[in-house]
């Protein structure tokens, strides 16, 4: 998924989705934005596999008979 900042107000950020709908975001969570910037978001499937085996296991080690 990749977005345009369209503008930012204050510490707001209205970005521009791919299917031409606007967004709010927190500034906060963009570095160093600046309007016209493009971002890509992408899914990080390694490291979801790796917490969700990491709760798995804390959830085995809390709740053995």
């Amino acid at each position: 998924m990749k977005f345009t900042i369209d503008r930012i107000e204050k510490d707001i950020a209205i970005v521009e989705c791919e299917d031409n709908t606007f967004k709010e975001i927190p500034i906060s969570l963009l570095k160093d934005a600046h309007e016209g910037d493009v971002y890509k978001i992408i899914k990080d499937e390694n490291e979801t596999k790796k917490r969700k085996e990491n709760i798995k296991q804390m959830m085995d080690d809390l709740f053995k008979d």
